[in-house]
């Protein structure tokens, strides 16, 4: 995946909100960090596994693959604002099963809490949100289209004052 490319056009609409907003980036770090949570919280809504008490069947992959890369917006962002251009590394690994995803996304919740302006926390979030994206069996080339659509809609928000 080319990193710097997303790191880029995330780093305009970045640019672009701070400037409307008359905000500076350091300002906003802690609600950046508590979106990435909300965003993670949204897709195990979508994906359904804790959800022990249900029968319905997780959402559409089409609308997984929108919360995740919500949440690579986040971790983007915060990259960008500790000037580490960080790039993740992932593996292949086995499937998960629910109980597996259960326990990874308090995984995951627990290292979002950690202080990210510490480098090698935000490298263990980034890594393990990536690896995250391998368990959903999305390829780089699924990430990356999705985000360039998420980003183009996001620009479009602001412009019409979301």
């Amino acid at each position: 995946m080319d990193w710097e490319i997303l790191y880029s056009e995330q780093k305009k609409l970045d640019d672009y909100i701070y400037q409307v907003k008359k905000i500076d980036n350091k300002d906003t770090f802690p609600s950046r960090q508590l979106a990435f949570l909300v965003e993670m919280g949204e897709l195990a809504n979508e994906l359904r596994h804790f959800k022990f008490w249900s029968l319905k069947p997780p959402s559409s992959k089409q609308i997984i693959i929108e919360e995740y890369v919500d949440g690579l917006h986040f971790l983007l962002s915060i990259g960008i604002s500790l000037k580490h251009h960080y790039q993740p590394k992932v593996k292949k690994v086995h499937p998960l099963t629910k109980e597996e995803f259960v326990n990874y996304f308090l995984h995951l919740f627990t290292l979002g809490q950690k202080d990210l302006r510490k480098t090698h926390a935000f490298e263990e979030l980034f890594d393990a949100f990536l690896m995250l994206g391998v368990y959903l069996d999305f390829s780089e080339q699924e990430i990356f289209d999705h985000y360039a659509l998420k980003n183009e809609k996001n620009h479009k928000r602001q412009e019409t004052e979301y």
